[in-house]
């Protein structure tokens, strides 16, 4: 590998680390009415949604990111279902 491709090497594992996504960050505040979906980003005005489509195709093209997103989505369900149970547990133990 010669040196400039080292430097893109570089480059390119540095860019992928600004992708990664911490599944227990809280979504920023009034983004949760508004998913991503297809739809969604159909309705979206001629502008943005060409923007949005762009960069899912130059940026995501195996879709990775997306698959991360929606697993996140899915361990924060998961965490506030198994609140949901420990309470149920408890209350139940408390009846017994």
């Amino acid at each position: 590998m010669d040196a400039n491709s080292e430097t893109q090497w570089a480059g390119l594992t540095d860019r992928a680390r600004c992708l990664e996504i911490d599944a227990a960050q809280i979504p920023v505040e009034g983004g949760l009415g508004w998913l991503p979906t297809a739809e969604n980003v159909n309705a979206l005005p001629e502008g943005i949604r060409g923007y949005v489509h762009d960069l899912e195709t130059r940026c995501d093209p195996a879709h990775d990111v997306q698959r991360m997103a929606r697993q996140a989505d899915t361990i924060r369900a998961l965490h506030a279902k198994v609140e949901e149970l420990k309470v149920e547990l408890a209350a139940a133990r408390k009846a017994k």
